[in-house]
C-alpha cells in the first residue's frame, strides 16, 4: 500500500469501558437462596451417585475377602515327606479350594443354599496361598482369598470362608475319631499255636509302643493324656509294667522249644511243625532273594557319579532310602523266619547253605515233642508258659483300649485352627463409602450452587442493560 493510501485510513477505537460478566458473592449467595430446592436435589442426587459409586462400582471390582490362620492338625509327615492325617489321608492345605470342600460347606449350612458351587469352582474365584514365617521358627501359615463380588453379599462370603477354613479341621476330627491301633490279639487266640501267639503279642506289643513313641515325640512326655492330669510319661510306664514279660515271652519261647499239642498227637505236631519248616524254607529262600535284588539295585544307584549332586529332596534320594528301608524290612522278616526254623529244629547247613532238620538239637520243639515222656519239668512249664501268654494277651487287651483313649485324647486337644489378626475374615482393598457420598455431595453442591449464582450473575446483567 502506498504512503497517499494509507494516510486515508482511519481507525476507530472504543474507549468506552466493555461491561463484564461475572459471578459475584452476592449473585452466588441470591442463587442457592432462589434456588435452594434445585441444589439441594443436585447435591443429594450427585451424593448418593458418589455413594453408589464407590459402593457398587469401584469396591465391587476392588474389594477382597482375606483371612490369614494356621493348623495343629492330627497329622505325621511319612518317610516319603508327604503330610498325612493320623488315618493315612493325605493332608493337602489347598482342599480347602477343592470342590469337594465347597460342596460339604454348603450342604452343612442352609445359609449358604443358593450359592452357585459350580460357579464359584471353575471361575476360581477362591483361592488359598501357604506361607512360611522365617522369623518365627519357620511358622507355617495360610491365606484364603476371594472377590467380594463373588458373593451375594459381604457377610454371607465370610462365612462361607470360615467354613472353608475349618474344613480340614473336621478331616482332622474325623481321623481322630476313626483311628485306633490296630488289634493283633484276635476272639480266637486261646485256640493259636503257640508261634502265632508270640508273634501275635509282639506285634501288639509294638505297636502300642511305636504309638505312644510318637505321641512323646509329638507333644512331649508330659502332655495330659486325659481329663485327670494323667500324664503320657505315667501312662507308658503303666503299659511296661504289665507288658514288659512279652518280648521275654517270645525269647522264652524260642530258646525253650515251648510248643501247644494235644497228649497223645505228638507225632502229629511234629509232622505238622516240619510241612510248616518247608514251606517256611521257600519262603526264606524267596525273601533272600528279594534282599539281594535290591541291594544291587541300590548299590548299583549309589554308584551312579550324579548322586553327589543331588540334594536330599530329590526323588533319586528318595527312591534310594526307600530301597534303603525296604532291605531292612526284609532283613527283619529273615530274622523272624530263621528264629521259626530254628525253633522248629531246622539249621543252615554251613556247607550247603541249605536248611535241614538236626534230630541232635535238644532245645527244639520237635525234640521236647519227641521226648514228652521223660521231660517232665519241661511239660509243666510249658504249660506254665501258655498261661503267661494268656495273661499277656489279657494285659495287652486292657492296654490298648488305654493307649487309644490317650491317643484320642491328646489330638483332640491339640487339633485346632488359629485365626490371625483380627479373628475373622477381613475385607481388604475396600474404600469406604463415607467418602464417594461426603465427596458427591460436595461436587454436587458446588457444581449446582455455581450454576445458579451463574444463572442470578446473568439475570442481574440483564436488567443494568435495560
Amino acid at each position: 500500500m502506498s504512503e497517499k493510501q494509507n494516510s486515508n485510513v482511519i481507525v476507530v477505537q472504543d474507549n468506552e469501558e466493555k461491561k463484564v460478566r461475572r459471578l459475584t458473592w452476592a449473585s452466588y449467595i441470591k442463587g442457592i437462596c432462589t434456588h435452594k430446592w434445585w441444589v439441594i436435589g443436585a447435591t443429594v442426587l450427585t451424593g448418593f451417585v458418589g455413594f453408589a459409586g464407590v459402593h457398587w462400582g469401584i469396591n465391587s471390582m476392588r474389594e477382597t475377602l482375606a483371612v490369614s490362620y494356621s493348623y495343629k492338625l492330627a497329622t505325621e509327615v511319612s518317610e516319603d515327606k508327604t503330610e498325612r492325617f493320623v488315618n493315612g489321608e493325605v493332608f493337602d492345605y489347598s482342599s480347602v479350594v477343592t470342590k469337594k470342600a465347597f460342596e460339604y460347606v454348603k450342604s452343612d449350612d442352609s445359609v449358604f443354599k443358593d450359592l452357585d458351587i459350580d460357579t464359584l469352582y471353575n471361575k476360581g474365584a477362591i483361592s488359598v496361598t501357604r506361607n512360611i514365617n522365617a522369623d518365627y521358627e519357620n511358622e507355617i501359615t495360610y491365606t484364603l482369598s476371594a472377590k467380594a463380588k463373588s458373593f451375594k453379599n459381604v457377610e454371607i462370603g465370610r462365612k462361607f470362608m470360615l467354613a472353608l477354613v475349618n474344613y480340614p479341621l473336621a478331616q482332622s476330627t474325623t481321623a481322630i475319631d476313626s483311628y485306633s491301633i490296630t488289634s493283633t490279639i484276635s476272639d480266637d487266640f486261646e485256640k493259636l499255636p503257640y508261634i502265632n501267639k508270640a508273634a501275635a503279642l509282639q506285634k501288639q506289643y509294638t505297636a502300642i509302643n511305636e504309638n505312644y513313641a510318637k505321641l512323646e515325640t509329638k507333644f512331649g512326655a508330659n502332655v495330659a493324656v486325659d481329663s485327670s492330669g494323667k500324664t503320657l510319661t505315667q501312662s507308658i510306664n503303666d503299659f511296661k509294667a504289665k507288658a514288659s514279660d512279652v518280648p521275654n515271652l517270645v525269647g522264652s519261647m524260642y530258646s525253650n522249644g515251648y510248643v501247644d499239642y494235644v497228649e497223645g498227637k505228638e507225632d502229629e505236631r511234629i509232622a505238622q511243625i516240619k510241612s510248616d519248616a518247608e514251606a517256611t524254607i521257600v519262603s526264606l529262600e524267596s525273601k533272600k532273594d528279594q534282599k539281594q535284588t535290591k541291594i544291587d539295585l541300590l548299590t548299583s544307584m549309589q554308584s551312579a557319579t550324579i548322586v553327589s549332586t543331588l540334594t536330599s529332596e530329590s526323588e533319586y534320594v528318595k527312591e534310594m532310602i526307600s530301597l534303603k528301608n525296604q532291605i531292612e524290612a526284609i532283613s527283619d522278616e529273615i530274622r523272624d523266619l530263621t528264629l521259626n526254623l530254628n525253633w522248629a529244629g531246622y539249621f543252615e547247613n554251613e556247607t550247603t547253605h541249605k536248611y535241614e532238620f538236626d534230630d541232635t538239637d535238644k532245645t527244639n520243639a520237635c525234640y521236647h515233642l519227641a521226648h514228652v515222656a521223660t521231660l517232665t519239668d519241661w511239660v509243666k512249664a510249658n504249660k506254665a508258659f501258655n498261661e503267661e501268654m494268656l495273661l499277656s494277651a489279657k494285659n495287652l487287651k486292657s492296654e490298648l483300649t488305654s493307649a487309644n483313649d490317650a491317643f484320642h485324647y491328646v489330638y483332640g486337644v491339640n487339633n485346632a485352627i488359629t485365626i490371625w489378626g483380627s479373628g475373622s475374615v477381613g475385607l481388604v482393598n475396600s474404600i469406604p463409602w463415607a467418602i464417594g457420598l461426603i465427596g458427591g455431595l460436595i461436587l454436587g453442591f458446588v457444581v449446582s450452587s455455581l450454576i445458579t449464582g451463574e444463572i442470578e450473575g446473568t439475570k442481574r446483567l440483564k436488567e443494568e442493560e435495560k
